[in-house]
């Protein structure tokens, strides 16, 4: 299958494939490549070159560090999705997603999606994927545009505080941070609001209710269908990333509350 390549950084082609509704365009510091959404088309991405004889990458990534597979990440277009997996040594994330090297993959939805993968050094190494929407526009340069505002999510004072503690870590910037323990979290709400009489169930109650109304307005990863087997915490970890770490619906203010009761 043909691929299409743009060397170094610059503003995409206007043509065919990289417009082609559907197609996907993946983009690094190196240049980029583009793939129309034919059944088998395949994008490879890595420290390798096109020219490479034996692994090569359409684009490349991580070019100065061997700690990068010449093949690190494998695109393939199969009954019209865009599927990502991990061929490479090192763990690859795409959004909550940690993809490493196993066979699993996962599907694209139409937009960005962005790819990290991270070296033992701490080098961070980026790759943007995009998927055209249905007519196959390509986001155009911003360049003299307003930032944007942030969006943020309405919550009540009740659903405010049941998140704000369960999510006590992510507002404390914890980098590997976890929803707390359900019968710690109820504890600490029946502690703070004793005369709410707090439980698990109730608190789980009001944590499924804001999951169910995100997930109904186009946020993905808060319902099990949404992911695969096995699930854990991550409808939790999905809605408190959702909520503090991609918007600042629940900021360190809400922390202080908890902080001020204790």
């Amino acid at each position: 299958m043909n691929v299409a390549r743009m060397e170094g950084p610059g503003e995409l082609p206007r043509a065919k494939p990289w417009t082609l509704p559907g197609a996907l365009v993946v983009r690094t510091v190196a240049g980029a490549a583009a793939a129309a959404p034919v059944e088998g088309a395949r994008v490879r991405f890595g420290r390798g070159r096109p020219d490479d004889p034996d692994k090569p990458a359409d684009v490349t990534v991580g070019a100065d560090d061997k700690k990068i597979s010449r093949q690190h990440g494998l695109l393939v277009h199969r009954q019209g999705w865009w599927y990502l997996s991990n061929t490479g040594k090192l763990p690859v994330e795409v959004g909550e997603y940690v993809l490493r090297g196993d066979g699993e993959s996962v599907p694209l939805r139409a937009g960005v999606t962005s790819v990290l993968i991270t070296t033992p050094a701490g080098r961070h190494h980026v790759v943007e994927l995009y998927v055209n929407g249905g007519d196959g526009a390509l986001p155009p340069p911003l360049f003299g545009q307003h930032t944007a505002p942030g969006h943020v999510w309405s919550l009540s004072e009740r659903e405010r505080l049941v998140l704000a503690v369960l999510g006590q870590e992510y507002l404390r910037n914890n980098p590997r941070a976890q929803p707390i323990g359900r019968n710690q979290a109820a504890t600490q709400l029946a502690e703070l609001r004793p005369e709410d009489d707090w439980n698990v169930r109730k608190m789980d109650r009001v944590v499924e209710a804001v999951r169910l109304r995100l997930s109904r307005k186009g946020v993905f990863g808060l319902v099990e269908a949404d992911l695969p087997q096995p699930i854990g915490n991550l409808l939790s970890h999905n809605l408190l990333s959702e909520l503090i770490v991609r918007t600042p619906s629940i900021t360190h203010s809400d922390l202080m509350v908890l902080e001020d009761d204790d």
